[in-house]
């Protein structure tokens, strides 16, 4: 799960009326029945079927405010709107090496502080975190959709070694790379 665009969709501080037609409502309806059915379940897996869902639902929701003719979207894109852009495309195509705010912070020509300010302020998050979850989302990925080993997927992602990035990602998934990949294979 890649949250950039659903970073970039929130940063807009315009407020649509959105009219979702009946085919809509009822998808929406039947996401948040379904995020309210796995709250209810408490089971397991329940964290992970709500952040599906959720997912989901933003994603209804993005489609909606994309296509819908109540678009309340000022032409004119804010300094700090396009440097929020600028860093979550240097994210994508740096996270794999990169993990440090101030290696953003100089490609954007800020400092580390605000960058961090306007990110929090976007997103709710700290850069720090973003910065963290687009690894672990990279790590995922390599770990579902290839065949690389343990310790190169850790030399891929610029960790000093694998034990390293066992303890990264078990701090963040709660399991060990090995072990989210047997579950998830």
């Amino acid at each position: 799960m890649h949250y950039i665009n659903e970073i970039i969709f929130f940063s807009d501080r315009s407020t649509p009326i959105l009219r979702p037609g009946i085919d809509e409502r009822e998808t929406l309806k039947f996401l948040i029945d379904k995020i309210s059915m796995a709250d209810e379940q408490n089971n397991y897996y329940s964290k992970d079927i709500i952040n599906h869902y959720f997912n989901a639902l933003l994603l209804e929701l993005m489609v909606l405010y994309r296509y819908s003719d109540a678009r309340m979207i000022d032409p004119k894109t804010s300094r700090k709107k396009d440097m929020i852009n600028q860093f979550l495309v240097l994210l994508s195509e740096h996270s794999k090496k990169e993990r440090a705010v101030e290696f953003y912070a100089e490609k954007l020509f800020v400092t580390p502080s605000y960058l961090t300010r306007i990110v929090k302020e976007a997103s709710g998050e700290s850069t720090r975190t973003i910065i963290t979850n687009s690894v672990i989302i990279e790590a995922r990925d390599l770990l579902l959709n290839s065949n690389l080993s343990i310790t190169q997927i850790a030399e891929k992602l610029n960790f000093s070694d694998q034990s390293f990035f066992g303890k990264f990602f078990k701090k963040k998934m709660k399991m060990s790379p090995k072990m989210f990949r047997a579950k998830n294979k």
